[in-house]
């Protein structure tokens, strides 16, 4: 990016129209209440293997 000068800021957006912004609030303790305990990241996480593999020829 920096070799093709892509160096400088976008300029600003503009709001979004008011059929897209949000209409629901969360208080802090919801949003609390739905994030994962706390703890260090591992490999279930990585959610590997969680979907099956596609078999066949391409």
């Amino acid at each position: 990016m920096l070799a093709e000068g892509a160096t400088d800021a976008a300029p600003p957006a503009a709001s979004a129209p008011d059929d897209l912004r949000p209409r629901r609030r969360f208080t802090a303790e919801q949003i609390r209440s739905a994030l994962p305990e706390p703890g260090g990241f591992g490999w279930r996480d990585l959610r590997i293997g969680s979907t099956p593999r596609q078999t066949g020829s391409l």
